[in-house]
């Protein structure tokens, strides 16, 4: 069974932060074949997914772990969502929906009452949903009105039931019942709670716990919790640490190059000869690595060999690499093509040994790739490679011209922006990341320089249109304030605009923020960072000027764009506080991850350096 190994999901892992996206999200559907409700490669799966901008699939996979998982506060949710459904059509949770009736209606103490004989009549008919939901109602309801003691003792009612004793939706109230309390001794109940919740993977009590402990003093004990919810949420976001990272090295090989992109440990801290050599080799001292890199290590040699410019001896190491992987690799492949074209280039022979199962699995990894995602430049010409040794002249020839032209216009193109949302999902609030796509379209008989009504497109929530045509003109004007020169670049064009995330309908004042870069970056034909995401309200202050305003929900969508692989959240300068609150996101993590702005200038100075 691979669960039985802690380190069997770093590999693909590993894949994913070196940038082979495409084969990390194959290698994770072809154990789901095996292992379909397993929760770490569900929570892998769903973050590939939405690194990969393929958000339908995230959501189905958050969807799928929320049904899973033993933290999902279900019956908080379910209790929320009472609320807006009617009480009196419903026929399922009778007893329930009569409490919660006659709590909208402000009769508590009714609603007390209502609970302790329905809570009597659940159990004696062993309704355990009902009987739970109804507990939980009753303390909820003694919170509403203060009276926090009967809360806990409704509470510990139900913890009498052995099999609600650590029910996490029991516990999380206990929790925040104690806290109100605040005095001594709740506030070490309180601890205890959720010192239990987060050892057992309840990533939002760690920050409960760092508060809790400050507040009675234990300074000591709050700085070490500060610590694990780091590493907590470090896990939560699939990073490997530098060690576990040179560790998935020595087990999958992935481009030196690629790898020394990423933090590793100094080479005199690996544990053994392949790390150490590895870590040379990152660090582009080639001749010292391939002392160190044993003789089966055949991937690592031959990359060692090519930096050292001895094109046969990399290319028959490649050739056994592939070989002894005996499945399709696209990183081995892409070994494979590069030593080719080395040898092709300094004319050795060393292409004619080349087995043609070797070719075979490498044209079989790559074409793979290319038909699960675009392939990049990068990737068209290592296939290029293979397919011209393969005899394959004209595909080669076709393959090229494309890596070409995607070298000369890369995607993504200008007008493309990252943006931060949120959406419910099982009745909690959670954060996604999503593209926002301005384009450049031919103007028609009416003339240019404007948004065109046929080219919104998304599914957008009421008011989204009039939102996005006042931002479009408030942009054009703004640009057209600092950049006269460029006026009339901006009316030979019409623009269009396309809201990417079609699962629900897109909206709310955040929006203003990535619609506004869209629109910048599409108009000055400037390329926004990949690794940035947006959120921010935008108001229009006039003469030219573009301020970005308050949102909500900062810390869900800072980790929503970490999560989403991005270096950095751009928002209003103004929360900048709100996000590095250490709720969320853990306070280190979030002050480097936070790019603060007032105004749309602020935006074309640090991120479009327009």
């Amino acid at each position: 069974m691979v669960r039985s190994d802690p380190t069997y999901l770093d590999d693909i892992r590993l894949l994913a932060e070196a940038d082979f996206l495409t084969q990390a999200r194959l290698r994770v559907r072809e154990l789901l074949a095996v292992e379909r409700d397993d929760p770490d490669l569900l929570g892998l799966k769903a973050q590939l997914d939405h690194r990969a901008g393929a958000i339908s699939d995230a959501i189905d996979g958050w969807r799928r772990l929320h049904e899973l998982s033993p933290h999902s506060h279900a019956a908080l949710w379910r209790l929320a969502s009472l609320r807006h459904e009617g009480s009196e059509q419903a026929s399922d949770l009778p007893l329930v929906r009569r409490v919660v009736r006659l709590a909208a209606e402000r009769r508590h103490d009714r609603a007390v009452a209502a609970c302790v004989e329905g809570e009597a009549i659940a159990v004696a008919s062993g309704d355990r949903e009902q009987a739970k939901l109804l507990f939980l109602l009753e303390a909820m309801i003694h919170e509403m009105d203060g009276r926090l003691p009967h809360a806990t003792r409704a509470l510990e009612r139900l913890g009498a039931d052995p099999r609600h004793a650590h029910d996490v939706d029991r516990l999380a109230l206990l929790a925040r019942l104690e806290e109100r309390k605040g005095n001594t001794a709740s506030l070490r109940a309180a601890e205890r709670v959720l010192s239990f919740l987060a050892s057992s993977g309840k990533l939002s009590a760690w920050p409960r716990l760092v508060a809790v402990l400050r507040a009675t003093g234990d300074e000591k004990g709050a700085l070490a919790a500060e610590r694990s919810f780091e590493e907590a949420f470090r896990r939560r976001m699939q990073w490997l640490s530098p060690h576990e990272r040179l560790a998935a090295a020595a087990r999958r090989f992935v481009p030196s190059g690629r790898l020394a992109a990423l933090e590793l440990p100094a080479p005199e801290e690996a544990p053994d000869r392949l790390q150490t050599g590895i870590g040379l080799l990152a660090r582009g001292n080639a001749a010292a690595a391939l002392a160190d890199l044993p003789a089966d290590a055949h991937a690592w040699r031959a990359c060692a060999l090519f930096d050292l410019n001895v094109p046969d001896e990399a290319l028959s190491a490649a050739t056994r690499a592939v070989l002894e992987a005996g499945v399709p690799d696209e990183p081995l492949a892409r070994l494979l093509a590069a030593c080719i074209s080395a040898c092709a280039g300094s004319r050795c022979d060393a292409t004619r040994n080349v087995p043609e199962d070797a070719l075979r699995l490498s044209l079989e990894a790559l074409r793979s790739a290319a038909s699960a995602a675009p392939p990049g430049p990068g990737a068209l010409r290592c296939l290029a490679a293979l397919e011209e040794h393969a005899g394959q002249a004209e595909a080669a020839a076709r393959l090229r011209s494309r890596a070409a032209a995607l070298q000369e216009n890369p995607w993504p193109p200008p007008g493309v922006v990252r943006a931060a949302a949120i959406l419910a999902l099982g009745g909690k609030p959670k954060g996604l990341v999503h593209d926002v796509i301005a384009r450049r379209v031919p103007p028609d008989a009416a003339g240019g320089g404007r948004l065109l009504e046929n080219e919104i497109h998304g599914e957008l929530g009421e008011g989204v249109r009039e939102q996005i045509r006042r931002n479009f003109a408030a942009v054009r004007e703004t640009l057209v304030a600092r950049f006269p020169e460029r006026a009339s670049e901006f009316d030979t064009w019409c623009y269009g605009i396309h809201l990417t995330k079609e699962d629900e309908p897109s909206g709310g004042p955040s929006l203003g923020l990535p619609v506004a870069v869209a629109f910048a970056s599409c108009l000055l034909q400037v390329r926004v960072p990949t690794d940035h995401v947006f959120t921010g309200a935008i108001s229009y202050d006039g003469a030219g000027k573009l301020t970005v305003r308050q949102v909500g929900e900062l810390g869900l969508k800072l980790k929503a764009a970490l999560h989403a692989g991005a270096r950095a959240l751009v928002l209003p300068a103004s929360q900048v506080d709100d996000a590095t609150a250490g709720i969320e996101v853990p306070r280190a993590l979030a002050e480097k991850a936070v790019v603060p702005v007032a105004s749309l200038d602020d935006v074309l100075a640090k991120v479009l350096r327009a």
